[in-house]
């Protein structure tokens, strides 16, 4: 069969112009003028090197405790010594972790409860025991979840807290950070109420003997200023004070 010239020009030309738009469709086109006006394929852009580090998951024990909902999985092999820091959180919060640390007693400082006994004990066991005391007073259900952070580390001596705080008594002084007023409030579990934030008394004892000074944490607190943020140390008092409302 023989086809007039004029039909078969028609179908190449229509098949050229489906390839081109296919093409089109696949590649992004350069805006370069170097090529004298005509198009070429562009370069697909690789992500940028934030994007990428925002994408890249978070394998650490913080992170873990922060995304486990049971407590079956804790780990029960690894038995908890001195000095052992461990992430903290109760899934009914809604609050990310929280490090706390297995003193030279062998307890840790539980926000709401206190000490509890924590050395030769798993993560698994501590969370039960945690759960079981905080569900006598404070949770209908608490789901505890507990991690490793360090392994070990002589604390580097004991301060005191006192006052308006949730859990007031001694508490060691991390040995692989530096522990500040802040810090020790946080592990105390938080002001009162009352607390009177910008007036809190920290007690040293000097070469002089015992020296008294008024710490205002209200810009650490609320504008996060940590450079007025002081370290303790070993053998401070830190009392908070309520506030005095007049009637």
């Amino acid at each position: 069969m023989k086809f007039p010239l004029l039909f078969i020009t028609a179908v190449l030309f229509a098949g050229l112009s489906v390839s081109s738009g296919q093409w089109s469709r696949d590649f992004p086109r350069s805006t370069d003028n170097t090529t004298g006006g005509v198009n070429t394929p562009g370069v697909i852009p690789a992500p940028a090197a934030d994007q990428q580090r925002k994408t890249r998951p978070d394998y650490s024990v913080s992170a873990t405790v922060a995304q486990t909902t049971s407590m079956d999985v804790l780990n029960d092999t690894i038995k908890l010594n001195d000095g052992d820091i461990i992430s903290y959180r109760v899934v009914e919060d809604g609050k990310e972790p929280i490090p706390i640390r297995v003193g030279d007693s062998g307890d840790v400082e539980v926000p709401l409860i206190g000490r509890v006994e924590a050395k030769d004990k798993t993560c698994r066991q501590l969370a039960y025991d945690i759960k079981a005391q905080l569900e006598k007073s404070f949770y209908r259900r608490a789901t505890v979840i507990l991690g490793i952070d360090v392994l070990g580390g002589k604390s580097k001596g004991k301060i005191t807290i006192m006052g308006d705080v949730h859990n007031q008594g001694e508490m060691d002084i991390p040995a692989d950070e530096t522990f500040t007023m802040s810090k020790v409030i946080l592990r105390a579990g938080g002001l009162g109420d009352f607390a009177n934030m910008r007036k809190i008394k920290l007690i040293r004892k000097t070469p002089e003997g015992y020296r008294s000074y008024i710490v205002d944490l209200k810009p650490v607190f609320r504008d996060g200023r940590l450079d007025r943020d002081p370290p303790v140390e070993p053998g401070d008092t830190i009392i908070v004070p309520e506030k005095i409302i007049n009637f």
